[in-house]
């Protein structure tokens, strides 16, 4: 994934799309819900990628100990 694109990822109704999975549905809401509920709860979530390789999404949440 492009530096490009993983800015646009937790914006309101933001898709990645590639030709192959243009037909498919979705608002785009996810990730922006997953983000703002993990905010609430005091954790974050981030992001690691490489282009042609593969992406991974980290999520942290602080102890509620």
């Amino acid at each position: 994934m492009t530096e490009e694109n993983m800015k646009k990822l937790f914006q309101s109704y933001s898709k990645l799309e590639d030709k192959a999975q243009a037909n498919k549905t979705g608002t785009g809401l996810g990730l922006k819900i997953c983000k703002q509920l993990l905010e609430v709860l005091g954790g974050t979530v981030k992001i690691k990628s490489k282009p042609e390789e593969g992406s991974s999404f980290v999520i942290q949440l602080k102890s509620m100990a």
